[in-house]
């Protein structure tokens, strides 16, 4: 059994680990979470399906701005189908990133600059991280008070210092030395010059504030957009809840759901109920978090009849994506 097979068990085991314990724990109150999801205002969750499609399109156009620094285009339209198609392939790999790789195998393909296009990749999540911690550290520090549980207080200060180190690496003349040496210890000359090219091109964004800048304030629009669209998800099953507590249980919700698993599933539900359970109960909690996931279904189904319509253009597999030299490059 290969080390990839082993992996892809064991984010299998995860999800169905935190899934089992999860109804196991919440087993007594599976009337009152039917009710709670029976009760959905439709009008509603019509409306938060209206907004997750324009987050989707405002993230296609910040992964544009942020390739343009690299000199390397793509248009709107192909940016945007891609996102689209990589939603629809989120459900068939084993990590939360698929469609990260969907967008990446594309536009290496296309531009045949795979370091770039992957440091342009990571740019994009870096510049949709920093609003995250932002917004957590105002809801945190206006909600100080009322938190009761202090673990919520820790996770929320690990998650800046990992953006704190994520920034120094990229931005900071120390992190060239670490990228120096990383490439040095690579056995595979091709592998030291591809990781020699993604570093140069990471380090290439300092001189591109201007982008970043565009970038960073849309991603503050997109997660704003977000908080608003769970505020409303919530209210669709008559439940109330101070903005402020998404500000920041979201950015640990969405943090935690990159965890190894399959596509986030248990993990995400989990944190739901464990971040939102003392403010609208633990049964209403989980009826948000399964109507959070009915929206990424249907927004997964959007993507497939993309993908079915723009199979001519978007040549791409499931065995291409899980190939090595894929995931490698």
């Amino acid at each position: 059994m290969t080390r990839k097979t082993l992996f892809t068990l064991f984010r299998i085991f995860v999800s169905l680990f935190f899934l089992g314990l999860l109804f196991w724990l919440m087993r007594d109150k599976i009337d009152a979470l039917l009710e709670a999801i029976a009760s959905t205002n439709v009008f509603l969750f019509s409306v938060c399906l209206g907004i997750q499609i324009l987050v989707i399109v405002a993230a296609a156009l910040r992964f544009k701005i942020i390739l343009s620094a690299q000199k390397t285009t793509i248009s709107a339209a192909n940016s945007i189908a891609l996102s689209f198609i990589g939603l629809f392939f989120n459900n068939f790999l084993p990590t939360a990133l698929g469609g990260d790789l969907v967008r990446g195998y594309y536009a290496s393909k296309d531009t045949g600059r795979t370091p770039e296009i992957y440091s342009a990749i990571l740019m994009d999540r870096f510049c949709g991280f920093v609003p995250l911690v932002a917004m957590a550290l105002v809801g945190i520090a206006i909600t100080f008070r009322t938190i009761q549980n202090q673990s919520i207080i820790f996770a929320v200060t690990i998650l800046c210092l990992l953006f704190v180190a994520a920034a120094l690496v990229a931005f900071h003349p120390a992190g060239d030395i670490i990228s120096t040496m990383l490439t040095r210890c690579m056995r595979s000359e091709g592998l030291a010059v591809r990781l020699g090219r993604f570093f140069y091109a990471i380090r290439d964004y300092r001189h591109n504030k201007a982008a970043l800048g565009k970038s960073i304030v849309l991603s503050l629009g997109i997660h704003l957009i977000i908080v608003g669209c769970v505020f409303l998800l919530i209210k669709s099953i008559a439940a109330d809840i101070g903005i402020l507590h998404l500000f920041w249980s979201m950015p640990l919700i969405f943090t935690l759901s990159m965890l190894p698993s399959l596509n986030g599933l248990g993990i995400r539900e989990s944190a739901f109920v464990y971040f939102l359970k003392s403010a609208i109960g633990p049964e209403k909690a989980l009826a948000i978090a399964l109507l959070w996931l009915a929206l990424f279904y249907i927004t997964s189904i959007i993507g497939g009849v993309v993908y079915l319509l723009c199979s001519h253009q978007f040549n791409i597999t499931i065995n291409q994506l899980k190939n090595e030299e894929v995931l490698d490059a």
